[in-house]
């Protein structure tokens, strides 16, 4: 098995200093939601625009990553830090 390494870690590893991780995954929950909402909204439109492949497959991404969400799978987070 191998052990993934965190973000902060690793920017750590590569000289970085004030490393601070912050969790977005809340944001990012609302972001995926609000995609999904307009998908349905501009649906008739975005099925002409994309196909209807990539329309469907593009909403079943969005279910995929909320659900991963839920499950405790995915996650967000943003990295900040200095060059030491």
């Amino acid at each position: 098995m191998v052990a993934t390494a965190l973000p902060e870690e690793l920017a750590r590893k590569a000289g970085f200093v004030n490393v601070v991780r912050t969790d977005v995954t809340e944001e990012f929950t609302a972001t995926v939601e609000a995609m999904l909402r307009a998908a349905k909204r501009w649906e008739a439109e975005l099925r002409a625009e994309q196909g209807e492949e990539e329309y469907i497959a593009g909403c079943e991404r969005g279910q995929t990553m909320l659900l991963g969400i839920r499950e405790g799978l995915l996650l967000r987070s943003v990295v900040t830090a200095h060059k030491g």
